[in-house]
């Protein structure tokens, strides 16, 4: 169990690259659990919202776009606010009218209209909306700070905006609703050594998606895991993630690691392959039992205080597991290494 703060993504707009696109719109391009750090003491969720007015002349002016962001957890309402925004006019910009970046698919960064009786008269960005193509919109912040609350695995949860009272009405409500279930913590699995990085093993012992390049005693490769939570508990001061290393051979040496740069590359280091780059810490040495192995254990350190990761410091850590193979199987090298596991402080 652990504090969050949910990010939601809203978007306000009257899209011109669609002409099916009704003048204006609201809607919700995505939302997210991001790790709670920098809130005030007892505070639990958090909801930042950015919104989007469209800026082509379609919709008549004033706008009021005035709307209400409501978020359910498991089918309960745990929280809303309103936030109001009216568009007295929108003009072009420094950017010029056009967001297209061409047919590589991205959207130009410079600034593309003005918005005026918006707090400061906003200039616009260029983003990609519901329909195809790039657009031109106003970015708006607004936070939402929900008490008392906590997310365990499989909690689903839905994040809905809707016109507030004397506001336009919502024409399209197709986008108006984004649900997801959380599935755990900040831990993204990489380096994976079933042949999709530019360097292959160096065997072409290939293993199992997820995992390391195969080994001499588990053809699918060493599994790298993580578990624990990088919020600091209140009961130890610190995170409690866990490193997890198995498949590798019974009795082996195995060495933690962690990189604060990725190569996406990859690089043949003994029978596998090392993405963790940078500047590298051995976190600590460890013996399998029954060919797996964890990093911490009771009395170690944390693995943000060994790592120098502070929770909430918006630092990334990439981990890997390299480990002793002595068995005659592929190089002349006597070691091997897992796949890699990213995790967000």
């Amino acid at each position: 169990m652990k504090l969050f703060a949910l990010t939601a993504l809203l978007l306000l707009s009257s899209t011109a690259v669609a002409q099916t696109s009704p003048p204006w719109d609201r809607g919700i391009t995505s939302a997210r659990v991001v790790s709670l750090n920098g809130l005030p003491p007892g505070t639990r969720y958090q909801i930042s919202v950015e919104w989007f007015a469209d800026t082509n002349n379609v919709a008549p002016l004033p706008l009021d776009l005035s709307s209400e962001l409501r978020v359910m957890l498991n089918g309960a309402l745990i929280g809303s606010a309103t936030q109001v925004e009216p568009v007295t006019q929108i003009g072009v910009g420094p950017g010029g009218g056009s967001c297209d970046g061409g047919a590589n698919g991205y959207c130009n960064p410079t600034p593309c209209a003005y918005y005026n009786g918006t707090p400061g008269g906003l200039d616009g960005k260029c983003y990609h909306p519901v329909d195809l193509g790039c657009d031109c919109g106003l970015v708006i912040g607004n936070h939402l700070t929900l008490p008392g609350l906590t997310l365990q695995f499989g909690d689903v949860i839905t994040v809905g905006v809707f016109p507030a009272a004397g506001a336009v009405a919502e024409i399209r409500t197709s986008n108006d609703t984004f649900t997801f279930t959380y599935t755990g913590d900040s831990f993204t699995p990489e380096c994976s050594g079933h042949g999709v990085l530019a360097t292959p093993c160096p065997c072409a012992n290939y293993g199992l998606a997820g995992r390391g390049c195969a080994n001499s005693v588990n053809a699918l490769g060493a599994l790298l895991e993580a578990s624990g939570s990088t919020a600091v508990q209140a009961t130890t001061g610190t995170d409690s993630v866990v490193l997890h290393g198995s498949s590798m051979p019974a009795t082996a040496t195995a060495i933690y690691l962690k990189g604060d740069t990725y190569d996406s590359a990859g690089v043949a280091f003994g029978d596998g392959l090392l993405c963790a780059s940078g500047s590298l810490i051995r976190l600590r040495t460890k013996f399998n039992a029954g060919g797996a192995s964890s990093f911490p254990e009771p009395g170690d350190p944390s693995l943000s205080v060994r790592g120098q990761t502070p929770p909430g410091s918006g630092l990334i850590g990439h981990y890997q597991v390299y480990y002793r193979n002595a068995a005659s199987y592929c190089t002349a090298a006597t070691f091997n290494v897992t796949n890699g596991m990213r995790i967000d402080w």
